[in-house]
């Protein structure tokens, strides 16, 4: 004799898949829009899967499934499509929350390497030309190969702090005679705003003055703006890098 928990399971699964038993043939009562939701639900999450820019292997159990769902559905077997494209759907979140994942983990090396480059002394151009060639490709989306690369742009922005040591942290004021003529001293300034603006001057500077470097603010590709302290008063605040002499350092 069948066990009887066993019938009841069968039964109870029947219930689920909306199948009605009739002697030993079941019938299924899906209809094309259950078809028709389970296909636009898999497909939008595999379109908010692409728009991260994912490896092709990240795709590929998507594709596979949901081409044979689509073979299915033209074959009028609603039921195996169904099942198909549902399984597609699910291959393209687990997909989508492993490649979000991975993008955290970039963003992490990002911000380590903006926050490791602003207070590195003498100031490297060169590694921030990198940073900001990453960024940028990090805002296209374009992360396929930037987890390795941010990766060694931390492990290149220690090494050279760890082989640059200088103990004269100080940079010339060189402010262009046409920003002398009109406003006379160089400024330095309390804030810098969320736009790059300079706000609350704090302190005033002669050209020829040396300054002592504290840290950088990578605010744009454009702008490099240095947080400084006067010697003479000993404030700090911010002053553009256009009018300091950064020649020496600019490498």
């Amino acid at each position: 004799m069948m066990n009887s928990k066993k019938i009841y399971a069968g039964i109870g699964l029947a219930l689920v898949l909306g199948i009605t038993i009739s002697g030993c043939a079941p019938k299924v009562t899906v209809t094309p829009d259950q078809e028709q939701a389970e296909f636009s639900k898999a497909r939008s999450t595999y379109n908010e899967l692409m728009g991260y820019n994912p490896p092709e292997t990240l795709t590929y159990h998507y594709r596979t499934l949901i081409s044979q769902a689509e073979s299915f559905k033209a074959k009028g077997d609603t039921v195996q499509a169904i099942a198909l494209a549902e399984q597609a759907g699910e291959q393209a979140a687990m997909s989508l929350q492993v490649w979000k994942e991975q993008i955290a983990k970039i963003r992490v090396s990002r911000d380590q390497a903006r926050t490791d480059l602003q207070t590195l002394y003498p100031v490297n151009y060169p590694l921030i030309k990198r940073y900001w060639e990453d960024e940028a490709r990090y805002q296209r989306k374009d992360f396929q190969t930037l987890p390795k690369e941010a990766d060694q742009l931390v492990k290149d922005i220690s090494q050279t702090r760890n082989t640059s040591i200088v103990a004269d942290r100080y940079i010339m004021v060189d402010a262009p005679d046409n920003y002398i003529k009109q406003w006379g001293d160089a400024r330095i300034y309390q804030e810098v705003t969320p736009e790059g603006k300079y706000k609350t001057v704090v302190d005033t500077v002669p050209n020829g003055t040396r300054v002592k470097f504290i840290r950088i603010l990578l605010f744009s590709p454009e702008q490099t703006i240095y947080f400084v302290e006067s010697p003479s008063t000993e404030k700090q605040g911010w002053i553009s890098e256009k009018y300091l002499n950064v020649g020496e350092i600019k490498y």
